[in-house]
């Protein structure tokens, strides 16, 4: 094993020389991204303090301070860009602080703050590093190749997870993780296989922000590993991530083919859907898919969510507003499930957490924290969306905002049946690449400026 990590430590170090040159923030912040989710808190950690240190904090560090030297010593542009995401942010976070502090932080070790610091404020934080990040087109060639690289390193791992080849996984903290919930599936370095399926689609976004500037030839090798993501996406044996994964095709081919191919993307969506509902329909509730748990037991999950969404409703109607406190779940919710209008045994989900991530706000932050989360969503999807369709962006910018769309997409679809707000680096990817999204449509305003105010100039000469 030592001898493996040190050839590691070699190659890193003499790629990290070659590509030296073109490490730009840009660059810097989906590499420390994907690098923190495979060398986590998992691989390597040391208590420092109060706090351990880990690679990824280590990167995240590394990173803010460096985009933060960047705004600074920018004199030609504005240094801060407000918009009202920045306020309803902020005010979320405000709101997860209070929620927080004002219950039982301490319990179970720091359980609420440890979540509070490392699910949601670090995440969080990495959407202004990503809106502070400036970057020219050229150096999304170097972004979409790391994604793609992940996306590649995240399916062969899952493969090998799915087939049993455990030799073949690495890191293998994976396949040797105390937590066996989902084991057998493709779970990836974030141990859950719906963010791991989450991510991959957002490397096939990658792949297609590549897909521009890569010539006819090296296209055939890029549809290939694009095949690859996509049996890593079917190896994660998670059902919402295959209809992310379907929804997410359809939206790129609307967004990226000729405007005469819509027509075929309805019917052939509508065939699909009917094969789907009268063929595949009936086996994809009795499967086997984790390693020890049987078919006939993951079809009777699906009746859990129903039981869930009854504990949520009951823990609502006490604490409409503000709800119990974030990270409180466990400890508040065992009561309520004696609770309810229902004749099913809603004490079988007593062991659960939340599985769905607008459920868990709402009972732990009330109407207020969801309306804010909710409201993030909204901003996120309308804003992206919009970048998509503005013809004035170069193309590789637009791409990009795809990336940051089909990300958000995927969290939405995800989140009705996960709580996806508690899988690690997920959060931290989904705020950077939504940041970026927002840089573009800033540094678009910047350009209109000047170039509005070289007519006036222009003009009064």
């Amino acid at each position: 094993m030592a001898f493996i990590l040190l050839l590691l430590a070699i190659t890193t170090a003499i790629w990290a020389v070659a590509t030296l040159p073109r490490m730009t923030p840009l660059v810097m912040g989906i590499s420390a991204i994907c690098l923190g989710a495979i060398f986590g808190f998992d691989f390597f950690n040391v208590k420092v303090g109060p706090l351990p240190l880990t690679l990824d904090r280590a990167f995240w560090g590394i990173l803010g301070a460096t985009v933060l030297i960047q705004t600074l010593r920018r004199k030609s542009q504005r240094l801060l860009f407000l918009s009202p995401i920045d306020f309803f942010l902020v005010a979320f976070v405000l709101v997860l602080i209070a929620s927080t502090f004002l219950h039982a932080w301490q319990r179970s070790n720091n359980l609420p703050m440890a979540r509070l610091l490392f699910f949601q404020l670090i995440p969080i934080s990495f959407f202004w590093i990503g809106r502070y990040t400036r970057f020219e087109e050229k150096e999304l060639v170097y972004f979409g190749a790391v994604g793609l690289v992940f996306g590649v390193y995240l399916a062969l791992t899952g493969i090998a997870e799915k087939n049993g080849w455990h030799g073949l996984v690495f890191p293998q903290y994976i396949i040797n993780h105390e937590d066996l919930e989902f084991f057998g599936r493709a779970r990836g370095p974030f141990i859950n296989p719906v963010g791991n399926g989450i991510v991959q689609i957002f490397c096939l976004g990658c792949a297609c922000l590549l897909w521009k500037y890569v010539t006819p030839t090296v296209r055939y090798v890029l549809a290939g590993l694009m095949g690859l993501i996509c049996i890593g996406v079917f190896c994660t044996m998670t059902r919402s991530v295959w209809l992310g994964l379907c929804l997410s095709a359809a939206i790129t081919v609307w967004v990226c083919f000729p405007k005469a191919s819509r027509g075929a993307l309805i019917s052939s969506t509508a065939v699909a859907s009917i094969l789907f509902i009268f063929v595949l329909g009936p086996y994809l509730n009795q499967f086997k898919r984790d390693e020890y748990v049987t078919a006939e037991e993951m079809s009777r999950s699906a009746g859990l969510r129903p039981m869930l969404f009854s504990v949520a409703y009951e823990m609502t109607r006490e604490k409409p507003f503000f709800g119990h406190g974030y990270g409180q779940y466990k400890k508040v919710a065992g009561p309520y499930h004696r609770l309810g209008n229902t004749d099913k045994p809603i004490q079988q989900v007593r062991p659960y957490l939340q599985h769905n991530v607008f459920l868990a706000y709402l009972a732990e932050l009330g109407l207020i924290g969801l309306g804010l989360a909710v409201t993030v969503f909204g901003c996120f999807l309308y804003r992206s969306w919009v970048l998509i369709n503005d013809q004035r962006l170069r193309t590789g910018h637009r791409l990009l905002c795809l990336c940051a769309f089909l990300l958000t997409f995927n969290m939405i679809i995800n989140g009705l049946l996960h709580d996806v707000s508690l899988i690690v680096v997920v959060g931290s990817l989904y705020f950077y690449t939504n940041g970026l999204a927002y840089a573009v449509g800033d540094q678009l305003q910047v350009e209109l400026s000047k170039s509005s105010h070289s007519r006036q100039t222009n003009g009064a000469l």
